[in-house]
Protein backbone atom coordinates (compact mmCIF):
# COMPACT_ATOMS: atom_id res chain seq x y z
CA UNK A 1 0.00 0.00 0.00
CA UNK A 2 1.40 3.38 -1.03
CA UNK A 3 1.79 6.13 1.57
CA UNK A 4 -0.79 8.48 0.04
CA UNK A 5 -3.32 5.65 -0.28
CA UNK A 6 -2.73 4.66 3.35
CA UNK A 7 -3.46 8.22 4.52
CA UNK A 8 -6.85 8.24 2.79
CA UNK A 9 -7.82 4.74 3.99
CA UNK A 10 -6.84 5.38 7.61
CA UNK A 11 -8.74 8.69 7.72
CA UNK A 12 -11.92 6.98 6.54
CA UNK A 13 -11.56 4.24 9.15
CA UNK A 14 -10.84 6.54 12.11
CA UNK A 15 -14.49 7.10 13.06
CA UNK A 16 -15.14 3.37 13.11
CA UNK A 17 -12.04 2.79 15.25
CA UNK A 18 -13.10 5.52 17.71
CA UNK A 19 -16.59 4.01 18.04
CA UNK A 20 -15.13 0.60 18.89
CA UNK A 21 -12.75 2.13 21.43
CA UNK A 22 -15.48 4.03 23.30
CA UNK A 23 -17.74 0.99 23.79
CA UNK A 24 -14.86 -1.30 24.66
CA UNK A 25 -13.44 1.11 27.27
CA UNK A 26 -16.79 1.41 29.06
CA UNK A 27 -17.23 -2.36 29.11
CA UNK A 28 -13.68 -2.88 30.39
CA UNK A 29 -14.27 -0.40 33.21
CA UNK A 30 -17.38 -2.26 34.35
CA UNK A 31 -15.53 -5.57 34.05
CA UNK A 32 -12.82 -4.15 36.35
CA UNK A 33 -15.47 -3.01 38.84
CA UNK A 34 -15.11 0.67 37.94
CA UNK A 35 -18.78 1.47 37.28
CA UNK A 36 -20.08 4.98 36.60
CA UNK A 37 -20.91 5.36 40.31
CA UNK A 38 -17.18 5.53 41.11
CA UNK A 39 -16.81 8.85 39.28
CA UNK A 40 -18.07 12.35 39.99
CA UNK A 41 -19.76 14.40 37.31
CA UNK A 42 -16.35 15.90 36.54
CA UNK A 43 -14.90 12.45 36.01
CA UNK A 44 -12.72 12.42 39.14
CA UNK A 45 -12.64 9.25 41.17
CA UNK A 46 -13.79 9.57 44.79
CA UNK A 47 -11.69 7.92 47.48
CA UNK A 48 -12.70 9.52 50.80
CA UNK A 49 -16.46 8.94 50.45
CA UNK A 50 -17.33 12.44 51.70
CA UNK A 51 -18.94 15.37 49.90
CA UNK A 52 -17.33 18.76 49.85
CA UNK A 53 -20.70 20.55 49.49
CA UNK A 54 -21.28 23.08 52.30
CA UNK A 55 -24.80 23.85 51.06
CA UNK A 56 -26.07 20.45 52.25
CA UNK A 57 -24.50 20.00 55.72
CA UNK A 58 -26.87 17.15 56.65
CA UNK A 59 -25.77 15.09 53.64
CA UNK A 60 -22.02 14.54 54.02
CA UNK A 61 -21.61 10.87 53.14
CA UNK A 62 -20.81 10.13 49.51
CA UNK A 63 -20.24 6.38 49.22
CA UNK A 64 -19.34 5.12 45.74
CA UNK A 65 -19.24 1.34 46.01
CA UNK A 66 -19.29 -0.42 42.64
CA UNK A 67 -21.26 -3.65 42.13
CA UNK A 68 -19.28 -6.11 40.03
CA UNK A 69 -22.15 -7.89 38.23
CA UNK A 70 -20.56 -7.47 34.81
CA UNK A 71 -17.45 -9.50 35.63
CA UNK A 72 -19.55 -12.21 37.27
CA UNK A 73 -21.78 -12.61 34.21
CA UNK A 74 -18.95 -12.46 31.66
CA UNK A 75 -16.71 -14.91 33.54
CA UNK A 76 -19.68 -17.20 34.13
CA UNK A 77 -20.35 -17.44 30.39
CA UNK A 78 -16.68 -17.84 29.50
CA UNK A 79 -16.24 -20.62 32.07
CA UNK A 80 -19.48 -22.35 31.08
CA UNK A 81 -18.53 -22.38 27.38
CA UNK A 82 -14.74 -22.38 27.38
CA UNK A 83 -13.52 -24.15 30.52
CA UNK A 84 -13.68 -27.30 28.40
CA UNK A 85 -12.45 -26.09 24.98
CA UNK A 86 -13.96 -27.63 21.84
CA UNK A 87 -12.19 -30.75 20.65
CA UNK A 88 -11.27 -31.03 16.98
CA UNK A 89 -11.70 -34.10 14.78
CA UNK A 90 -10.77 -34.28 11.09
CA UNK A 91 -11.33 -38.08 10.94
CA UNK A 92 -7.62 -38.75 10.60
CA UNK A 93 -5.89 -39.62 13.86
CA UNK A 94 -2.45 -38.69 12.57
CA UNK A 95 -3.60 -35.21 11.50
CA UNK A 96 -5.60 -34.80 14.72
CA UNK A 97 -2.43 -35.41 16.70
CA UNK A 98 -0.52 -32.83 14.66
CA UNK A 99 -3.26 -30.23 15.11
CA UNK A 100 -3.30 -30.84 18.85
CA UNK A 101 0.47 -30.32 19.02
CA UNK A 102 0.27 -27.06 17.06
CA UNK A 103 -2.54 -25.72 19.27
CA UNK A 104 -0.36 -26.47 22.28
CA UNK A 105 -0.95 -25.91 25.97
CA UNK A 106 -2.39 -22.41 25.64
CA UNK A 107 -5.39 -23.48 23.54
CA UNK A 108 -7.79 -23.66 26.51
CA UNK A 109 -6.77 -20.32 28.05
CA UNK A 110 -6.88 -18.64 24.63
CA UNK A 111 -10.45 -19.81 23.99
CA UNK A 112 -11.59 -18.46 27.36
CA UNK A 113 -9.83 -15.12 26.85
CA UNK A 114 -11.41 -14.79 23.40
CA UNK A 115 -14.84 -15.32 24.99
CA UNK A 116 -14.18 -12.67 27.61
CA UNK A 117 -12.97 -10.16 25.01
CA UNK A 118 -15.89 -10.78 22.66
CA UNK A 119 -18.31 -10.43 25.59
CA UNK A 120 -16.79 -7.03 26.37
CA UNK A 121 -16.38 -5.65 22.85
CA UNK A 122 -18.83 -7.72 20.81
CA UNK A 123 -15.98 -9.27 18.85
CA UNK A 124 -12.48 -10.55 19.59
CA UNK A 125 -9.56 -11.16 17.24
CA UNK A 126 -6.91 -13.84 16.91
CA UNK A 127 -3.74 -13.18 14.90
CA UNK A 128 -1.93 -16.16 13.35
CA UNK A 129 1.57 -16.23 11.91
CA UNK A 130 4.64 -18.38 11.32
CA UNK A 131 7.70 -17.19 13.25
CA UNK A 132 11.36 -17.11 12.23
CA UNK A 133 11.79 -20.69 13.47
CA UNK A 134 8.97 -21.87 11.17
CA UNK A 135 6.71 -22.45 14.18
CA UNK A 136 2.98 -21.76 13.89
CA UNK A 137 1.95 -19.10 16.41
CA UNK A 138 -1.30 -17.44 17.41
CA UNK A 139 -2.20 -14.66 19.83
CA UNK A 140 -5.10 -12.45 20.86
CA UNK A 141 -5.14 -8.84 19.66
CA UNK A 142 -7.23 -6.36 21.66
CA UNK A 143 -10.40 -5.51 19.72
CA UNK A 144 -9.85 -1.75 19.99
CA UNK A 145 -6.77 -2.15 17.78
CA UNK A 146 -8.58 -3.82 14.88
CA UNK A 147 -10.72 -2.46 12.08
CA UNK A 148 -11.78 -5.08 9.48
CA UNK A 149 -12.50 -4.35 5.81
CA UNK A 150 -15.11 -6.66 4.28
CA UNK A 151 -16.33 -7.30 0.79
CA UNK A 152 -19.78 -6.12 -0.32
CA UNK A 153 -20.95 -9.68 -0.91
CA UNK A 154 -23.52 -11.47 1.23
CA UNK A 155 -20.90 -13.61 2.97
CA UNK A 156 -18.88 -10.56 4.11
CA UNK A 157 -15.50 -11.97 3.17
CA UNK A 158 -12.60 -10.44 5.10
CA UNK A 159 -10.47 -8.51 2.60
CA UNK A 160 -8.05 -6.71 4.89
CA UNK A 161 -7.41 -5.69 8.50
CA UNK A 162 -6.07 -2.45 9.88
CA UNK A 163 -4.30 -2.72 13.23
CA UNK A 164 -3.50 0.47 15.18
CA UNK A 165 -1.71 0.74 18.52
CA UNK A 166 0.60 3.02 20.52
CA UNK A 167 4.06 2.07 21.67
CA UNK A 168 7.15 3.72 23.12
CA UNK A 169 10.16 3.73 20.82
CA UNK A 170 13.09 3.13 23.16
CA UNK A 171 15.61 4.34 20.58
CA UNK A 172 14.41 7.97 20.57
CA UNK A 173 12.10 8.03 23.64
CA UNK A 174 9.02 9.08 21.65
CA UNK A 175 5.58 7.47 21.68
CA UNK A 176 4.43 6.49 18.20
CA UNK A 177 1.11 5.42 16.73
CA UNK A 178 1.70 2.33 14.62
CA UNK A 179 -0.59 1.41 11.73
CA UNK A 180 -0.49 -1.98 10.03
CA UNK A 181 -2.48 -2.96 6.96
CA UNK A 182 -2.81 -6.72 6.38
CA UNK A 183 -4.12 -8.45 3.26
CA UNK A 184 -4.13 -12.10 2.19
CA UNK A 185 -0.60 -11.79 0.77
CA UNK A 186 1.25 -9.02 2.60
CA UNK A 187 1.36 -6.52 5.43
CA UNK A 188 2.43 -2.86 5.19
CA UNK A 189 3.72 -0.95 8.23
CA UNK A 190 3.47 2.78 9.01
CA UNK A 191 4.02 5.05 12.00
CA UNK A 192 3.62 8.62 13.18
CA UNK A 193 4.36 10.42 16.45
CA UNK A 194 1.55 10.49 18.97
CA UNK A 195 -0.34 13.75 18.42
CA UNK A 196 0.67 14.16 14.77
CA UNK A 197 -1.87 13.93 11.96
CA UNK A 198 -1.66 11.79 8.83
CA UNK A 199 0.41 14.37 6.97
CA UNK A 200 3.31 13.15 9.12
CA UNK A 201 2.66 9.48 8.38
CA UNK A 202 5.84 7.65 7.40
CA UNK A 203 6.90 4.15 6.42
CA UNK A 204 7.95 1.99 9.34
CA UNK A 205 10.95 0.17 7.86
CA UNK A 206 11.25 -2.83 10.14
CA UNK A 207 11.23 -5.65 7.58
CA UNK A 208 14.55 -7.02 6.47
CA UNK A 209 14.91 -7.40 2.69
CA UNK A 210 17.00 -10.35 1.57
CA UNK A 211 18.73 -11.28 -1.68
CA UNK A 212 17.39 -14.81 -2.12
CA UNK A 213 20.15 -15.91 -4.49
CA UNK A 214 23.01 -14.60 -2.37
CA UNK A 215 21.20 -15.10 0.96
CA UNK A 216 22.35 -11.70 2.25
CA UNK A 217 20.55 -8.70 3.71
CA UNK A 218 20.21 -5.86 1.22
CA UNK A 219 18.14 -3.34 3.19
CA UNK A 220 15.04 -2.54 5.21
CA UNK A 221 11.48 -2.00 4.04
CA UNK A 222 7.94 -1.66 5.36
CA UNK A 223 6.31 -4.53 3.44
CA UNK A 224 6.09 -8.10 4.74
CA UNK A 225 5.08 -10.87 2.34
CA UNK A 226 3.43 -13.85 4.04
CA UNK A 227 2.20 -17.25 2.87
CA UNK A 228 -0.75 -17.75 5.22
CA UNK A 229 -3.17 -18.11 2.31
CA UNK A 230 -5.65 -15.60 3.75
CA UNK A 231 -5.82 -12.48 5.89
CA UNK A 232 -4.11 -13.80 9.07
CA UNK A 233 -6.73 -12.50 11.50
CA UNK A 234 -9.73 -14.48 12.75
CA UNK A 235 -12.89 -12.78 14.00
CA UNK A 236 -14.71 -14.34 17.00
CA UNK A 237 -18.15 -12.74 17.34
CA UNK A 238 -20.10 -12.62 20.58
CA UNK A 239 -23.40 -12.92 18.72
CA UNK A 240 -24.87 -12.30 15.28
CA UNK A 241 -25.06 -8.53 15.93
CA UNK A 242 -21.49 -8.38 17.27
CA UNK A 243 -22.66 -6.49 20.37
CA UNK A 244 -21.20 -6.79 23.86
CA UNK A 245 -23.08 -8.06 26.89
CA UNK A 246 -23.03 -4.87 28.98
CA UNK A 247 -25.62 -3.07 26.85
CA UNK A 248 -28.24 -5.60 27.98
CA UNK A 249 -28.09 -4.70 31.68
CA UNK A 250 -25.97 -1.57 32.22
CA UNK A 251 -29.00 0.50 33.25
CA UNK A 252 -29.97 -2.03 35.91
CA UNK A 253 -26.41 -2.11 37.32
CA UNK A 254 -26.32 1.70 37.49
CA UNK A 255 -29.69 1.78 39.26
CA UNK A 256 -28.53 -0.91 41.71
CA UNK A 257 -25.40 1.13 42.50
CA UNK A 258 -27.45 4.29 43.08
CA UNK A 259 -29.89 2.59 45.45
CA UNK A 260 -27.19 0.70 47.34
CA UNK A 261 -24.95 3.74 47.82
CA UNK A 262 -27.94 5.92 48.73
CA UNK A 263 -28.74 3.37 51.43
CA UNK A 264 -25.15 3.46 52.73
CA UNK A 265 -25.08 7.26 52.67
CA UNK A 266 -28.28 7.44 54.74
CA UNK A 267 -26.84 5.09 57.34
CA UNK A 268 -23.63 7.09 57.57
CA UNK A 269 -25.43 10.43 57.75
CA UNK A 270 -27.96 9.54 60.44
CA UNK A 271 -25.92 7.21 62.62
CA UNK A 272 -25.28 10.20 64.94
CA UNK A 273 -28.26 11.71 66.73
CA UNK A 274 -29.13 15.31 65.83
CA UNK A 275 -29.41 17.69 68.82
CA UNK A 276 -32.02 20.50 68.90
CA UNK A 277 -31.17 23.36 71.29
CA UNK A 278 -33.71 25.89 72.66
CA UNK A 279 -32.52 29.12 74.35
CA UNK A 280 -28.99 27.81 74.67
CA UNK A 281 -26.95 30.21 76.84
CA UNK A 282 -23.50 29.39 75.51
CA UNK A 283 -21.38 31.38 73.11
CA UNK A 284 -21.05 28.81 70.34
CA UNK A 285 -21.45 25.13 69.52
CA UNK A 286 -17.83 24.35 70.37
CA UNK A 287 -18.50 25.46 73.94
CA UNK A 288 -21.65 23.33 73.97
CA UNK A 289 -19.76 20.19 72.92
CA UNK A 290 -17.00 20.91 75.43
CA UNK A 291 -19.57 21.19 78.27
CA UNK A 292 -21.15 17.89 77.21
CA UNK A 293 -17.78 16.17 77.14
CA UNK A 294 -16.31 17.68 80.30
CA UNK A 295 -19.22 18.42 82.63
CA UNK A 296 -21.98 16.21 81.22
CA UNK A 297 -24.30 19.22 81.48
CA UNK A 298 -25.53 22.22 79.45
CA UNK A 299 -26.70 25.67 80.60
CA UNK A 300 -29.76 27.39 79.12
CA UNK A 301 -30.97 31.01 79.29
CA UNK A 302 -34.34 30.19 80.88
CA UNK A 303 -35.83 27.41 83.00
CA UNK A 304 -39.22 27.82 81.34
CA UNK A 305 -40.75 25.22 79.08
CA UNK A 306 -39.42 26.80 75.90
CA UNK A 307 -35.81 25.93 76.81
CA UNK A 308 -34.09 22.56 76.66
CA UNK A 309 -32.37 19.90 74.62
CA UNK A 310 -34.13 17.47 72.26
CA UNK A 311 -32.89 14.70 70.00
CA UNK A 312 -34.00 13.96 66.45
CA UNK A 313 -33.48 10.66 64.61
CA UNK A 314 -34.27 9.85 61.00
CA UNK A 315 -36.00 6.65 59.93
CA UNK A 316 -34.51 4.84 56.91
CA UNK A 317 -36.95 3.00 54.58
CA UNK A 318 -35.11 -0.31 54.80
CA UNK A 319 -37.86 -2.62 53.55
CA UNK A 320 -38.61 -0.61 50.41
CA UNK A 321 -34.94 -0.44 49.45
CA UNK A 322 -34.40 -4.13 50.09
CA UNK A 323 -37.26 -4.95 47.74
CA UNK A 324 -35.91 -2.59 45.08
CA UNK A 325 -32.40 -4.05 45.33
CA UNK A 326 -33.80 -7.58 45.07
CA UNK A 327 -35.86 -6.57 42.03
CA UNK A 328 -32.85 -4.99 40.30
CA UNK A 329 -30.71 -8.04 41.12
CA UNK A 330 -33.28 -10.30 39.47
CA UNK A 331 -33.43 -8.09 36.39
CA UNK A 332 -29.64 -8.03 36.03
CA UNK A 333 -29.49 -11.82 35.95
CA UNK A 334 -32.59 -12.07 33.77
CA UNK A 335 -31.42 -9.58 31.13
CA UNK A 336 -27.82 -10.83 31.43
CA UNK A 337 -29.06 -14.43 30.98
CA UNK A 338 -26.94 -15.56 33.90
CA UNK A 339 -27.24 -17.99 36.78
CA UNK A 340 -27.80 -16.37 40.19
CA UNK A 341 -25.85 -18.69 42.47
CA UNK A 342 -27.48 -17.20 45.58
CA UNK A 343 -30.82 -18.65 44.49
CA UNK A 344 -29.71 -22.21 43.81
CA UNK A 345 -31.20 -24.73 46.23
CA UNK A 346 -30.09 -28.26 45.46
CA UNK A 347 -31.33 -31.39 47.09
CA UNK A 348 -29.55 -34.71 47.41
CA UNK A 349 -30.57 -35.93 43.95
CA UNK A 350 -31.46 -33.40 41.27
CA UNK A 351 -32.52 -34.75 37.89
CA UNK A 352 -30.75 -33.81 34.69
CA UNK A 353 -33.88 -32.05 33.46
CA UNK A 354 -33.99 -29.85 36.57
CA UNK A 355 -30.32 -28.95 36.15
CA UNK A 356 -30.85 -28.05 32.48
CA UNK A 357 -33.81 -25.83 33.40
CA UNK A 358 -31.61 -24.07 35.95
CA UNK A 359 -29.05 -23.33 33.22
CA UNK A 360 -31.60 -22.57 30.48
CA UNK A 361 -30.98 -18.81 30.23
CA UNK A 362 -27.21 -19.21 30.33
CA UNK A 363 -27.43 -22.00 27.76
CA UNK A 364 -29.32 -19.75 25.32
CA UNK A 365 -26.58 -17.14 25.57
CA UNK A 366 -23.88 -19.80 25.26
CA UNK A 367 -25.55 -21.33 22.20
CA UNK A 368 -25.43 -17.97 20.38
CA UNK A 369 -21.74 -17.62 21.13
CA UNK A 370 -20.99 -21.20 20.08
CA UNK A 371 -22.76 -20.77 16.74
CA UNK A 372 -20.52 -17.78 15.96
CA UNK A 373 -17.33 -19.43 17.26
CA UNK A 374 -17.67 -22.65 15.25
CA UNK A 375 -16.74 -21.15 11.83
CA UNK A 376 -13.96 -19.15 13.48
CA UNK A 377 -12.47 -22.25 15.10
CA UNK A 378 -12.70 -24.00 11.72
CA UNK A 379 -10.83 -21.10 10.12
CA UNK A 380 -8.05 -21.46 12.71
CA UNK A 381 -7.80 -25.18 11.98
CA UNK A 382 -7.61 -24.54 8.22
CA UNK A 383 -4.68 -22.14 8.81
CA UNK A 384 -2.99 -24.95 10.76
CA UNK A 385 -3.73 -27.50 8.01
CA UNK A 386 -2.10 -25.24 5.41
CA UNK A 387 0.89 -24.83 7.71
CA UNK A 388 1.12 -28.63 7.99
CA UNK A 389 0.88 -28.94 4.19
CA UNK A 390 -2.37 -30.87 4.54
CA UNK A 391 -5.55 -30.38 2.54
CA UNK A 392 -7.60 -27.56 4.10
CA UNK A 393 -10.91 -28.46 2.44
CA UNK A 394 -11.57 -31.54 4.56
CA UNK A 395 -14.50 -31.83 6.97
CA UNK A 396 -13.81 -30.52 10.48
CA UNK A 397 -15.90 -31.73 13.41
CA UNK A 398 -16.09 -29.87 16.71
CA UNK A 399 -17.30 -31.27 20.03
CA UNK A 400 -18.36 -28.71 22.63
CA UNK A 401 -18.97 -29.52 26.28
CA UNK A 402 -20.44 -27.24 28.91
CA UNK A 403 -18.89 -26.84 32.33
CA UNK A 404 -21.92 -27.25 34.58
CA UNK A 405 -23.25 -29.08 37.59
CA UNK A 406 -24.48 -32.50 36.50
CA UNK A 407 -26.04 -35.62 37.93
CA UNK A 408 -23.25 -38.00 36.97
CA UNK A 409 -25.05 -41.08 38.28
CA UNK A 410 -28.06 -40.37 36.07
CA UNK A 411 -25.82 -39.67 33.06
CA UNK A 412 -23.89 -42.91 33.64
CA UNK A 413 -27.15 -44.88 33.81
CA UNK A 414 -28.28 -43.42 30.48
CA UNK A 415 -24.97 -44.41 28.86
CA UNK A 416 -25.22 -47.91 30.34
CA UNK A 417 -28.75 -48.38 28.98
CA UNK A 418 -27.72 -47.24 25.49
CA UNK A 419 -24.33 -48.98 25.35
CA UNK A 420 -25.56 -51.77 23.08
CA UNK A 421 -26.90 -49.36 20.48
CA UNK A 422 -24.22 -46.66 20.68
CA UNK A 423 -20.77 -46.37 19.16
CA UNK A 424 -17.65 -46.41 21.30
CA UNK A 425 -16.96 -42.82 20.25
CA UNK A 426 -20.42 -41.63 21.37
CA UNK A 427 -20.02 -43.36 24.73
CA UNK A 428 -16.55 -41.89 25.28
CA UNK A 429 -17.66 -38.36 24.34
CA UNK A 430 -20.61 -38.41 26.76
CA UNK A 431 -19.09 -40.28 29.69
CA UNK A 432 -19.06 -38.14 32.87
CA UNK A 433 -15.67 -39.54 33.94
CA UNK A 434 -13.88 -39.05 30.61
CA UNK A 435 -12.02 -35.80 29.91
CA UNK A 436 -10.26 -36.87 26.69
CA UNK A 437 -12.50 -39.08 24.57
CA UNK A 438 -9.80 -39.87 21.99
CA UNK A 439 -7.45 -41.16 24.67
CA UNK A 440 -10.30 -43.17 26.20
CA UNK A 441 -10.98 -44.95 22.89
CA UNK A 442 -7.29 -45.83 22.53
CA UNK A 443 -7.21 -47.24 26.08
CA UNK A 444 -10.34 -49.31 25.41
CA UNK A 445 -8.80 -50.70 22.24
CA UNK A 446 -5.59 -51.60 24.08
CA UNK A 447 -7.54 -53.33 26.86
CA UNK A 448 -9.65 -55.22 24.34
CA UNK A 449 -6.56 -56.38 22.47
CA UNK A 450 -4.96 -57.48 25.74
CA UNK A 451 -7.95 -59.56 26.76
CA UNK A 452 -8.41 -61.20 23.31
CA UNK A 453 -7.25 -64.83 23.56
CA UNK A 454 -6.49 -64.86 19.81
CA UNK A 455 -4.51 -61.60 19.86
CA UNK A 456 -1.17 -63.44 20.08
CA UNK A 457 -1.84 -66.31 17.63
CA UNK A 458 1.18 -65.34 15.58
CA UNK A 459 3.46 -65.78 18.57
CA UNK A 460 1.90 -69.20 19.35
CA UNK A 461 2.45 -70.34 15.76
CA UNK A 462 6.10 -69.45 16.04
CA UNK A 463 6.54 -71.68 19.10
CA UNK A 464 4.71 -74.55 17.37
Amino acid sequence: MELNVAMKVFKKLDDQLSNVNDKYEISKKYYRNQNDITENNDGDSKADGLKQDKLTPLRNADSRISSNFHQLLVDQKASYCGAIPPTIDVEDDAINSKIKNVLGDKYQSTVQKLMVESSLAGVSWLHVWVDDNNEFRYGIVEPDQIIPIYSDSMEKKLLAVRRTYKKLDETDGNVYIYDEYWTDTEATFFKRKDGDDYSDLQANNIITTMDVNADIEIGKGNVLTHNMGDVPFIRFSNNADETGDLIQYKGQIDAYDIVLNGFINDVRDVQQVLLVLKNYGGADLNEFMENIRKYKSVKFQSDEGNSGLETVSVEIPVEARDKLLAKLNDQIYMFGQGLDLNKITLGTAVSGVAIKMMYSALEMKAAKLESEYRPSINRLIRFILRYLNEKDNIAISQTWKRSLISNELEQAQVISNLANVSSAEAIAKNSPIVSNWEEEIELRQEEKAGSDPYANDDELDKHD
